[in-house]
């Protein structure tokens, strides 16, 4: 399943108009509840097609994020912002901040301000859940069952931690905490414990200054939403000299798609044969066993070995059989960690 992320923002920053130009007019409009717009986040790889050259392959599948958001909600003064959108922002895997700068200002220092005020606010709504938790476990740590007083306690004193961290950054660091509070933390779906990525929505002149500004800011992306929304229907040379004229490199899709992946930490690495060649994402620091698990979960249980090689000397060599022969081809187990953009060929019993 592909990483989902919510797009957010307050009512004037052309939210509708980041989507469009990220995703394209291949939207599912969903009716549930809340009405909720979905977009496949295609990540354009230019090497997975010559991967697929050289190994034979009849497809390539790209990697993909699940972009989506809800129409008339957002955050800020005079925005839409109820329990129902905020429980559904909760089971996103991610988020990206839509902020628009003003013309003329320092985009940087713009971003960093939209996307602080932002987490300021749902920090907040963060902070009533861990309110309403804290109390619980307070109630069961002293008047409960006796066998569950020091799991409650434990839960209470977490709680308050996490809340005064919360006070006073707005954000959580779970990788400080142990595999067990970060699991029972998970289950709250703080908005502080997501990974982020800003998104500027700027307008067509102002987009190679803003470029410029924010080409050294981590987990950043800049957007002209207005004319990008509008040139998917473009041909793809003519896409390229509109994005030209503005002065931002690749496709707002790389662009929103690499912001993202850069804040949730994620990588790709690639598994290629007959039938088609693939991009898959998996953590920064994964490894090959959790990337046969990505592929299909059977491929971890019956999990033998690995080959791997570097995509780029699998290209330059022909394929993974070349390599093989000259001995270049690494064998790993299972507990090996995967290098971006790793090609991956397991070993399973059968």
């Amino acid at each position: 399943m592909q990483p989902t992320v919510a797009l957010i923002g307050r009512p004037d920053s052309g939210i509708d108009q980041i989507f469009d130009a990220a995703v394209g007019p291949q939207v599912v409009e969903s009716r549930d509840r809340l009405p909720r717009r979905i977009g496949a986040l295609r990540l354009p790889d230019q090497r997975l097609r010559r991967l697929a050259d050289v190994m034979g392959s009849q497809s390539v599948v790209q990697a993909q994020l699940t972009l989506w958001h809800f129409p008339g909600h957002g955050l800020g003064l005079g925005a839409d912002t109820n329990s129902a959108w905020l429980g559904e922002l909760r089971t996103a895997d991610a988020l990206a901040f839509a902020v628009r700068p003003a013309t003329g200002t320092d985009v940087e220092s713009a971003l960093r301000r939209g996307a602080d005020d932002l987490a300021t606010e749902l920090a907040l709504w963060d902070l009533e859940v861990i309110d309403g938790a804290a109390a619980r476990a307070h109630e069961r740590a002293t008047r409960g069952p006796r066998l569950e007083r020091r799991e409650a306690q434990h839960a209470y004193e977490l709680l308050n931690r996490t809340r005064e961290q919360l006070a006073a950054s707005a954000s959580l660091d779970l990788a400080a905490l142990t595999p067990d509070d970060q699991r029972a933390l998970r289950g709250f779906g703080l908005f502080a414990a997501k990974p982020r990525a800003v998104i500027a929505n700027v307008a067509d002149g102002d987009a190679p200054a803003a470029a410029r500004a924010t080409a050294n800011l981590s987990a950043s992306a800049v957007v002209a939403g207005e004319t990008e929304a509008e040139i998917w229907s473009l041909e793809p040379d003519d896409a390229e000299a509109f994005r030209d004229d503005l002065g931002l490199p690749d496709t707002a899709a790389d662009r929103v798609g690499a912001a993202v992946m850069q804040a949730a930490g994620l990588h790709v690495f690639y598994s290629a044969n007959r039938a088609a060649a693939t991009a898959w994402l998996l953590p920064v620091g994964g490894t090959a066993l959790e990337a046969a698990a990505t592929i299909h979960s059977d491929f971890a249980q019956r999990f033998i070995g690995a080959d791997v090689a570097a995509c780029d000397e699998v290209i330059a060599s022909g394929g993974l059989a070349p390599l093989r022969a000259a001995g270049r081809l690494q064998r790993v187990g299972r507990d090996h960690v995967l290098a971006d953009r790793d090609v991956l060929h397991i070993h399973f019993s059968r």
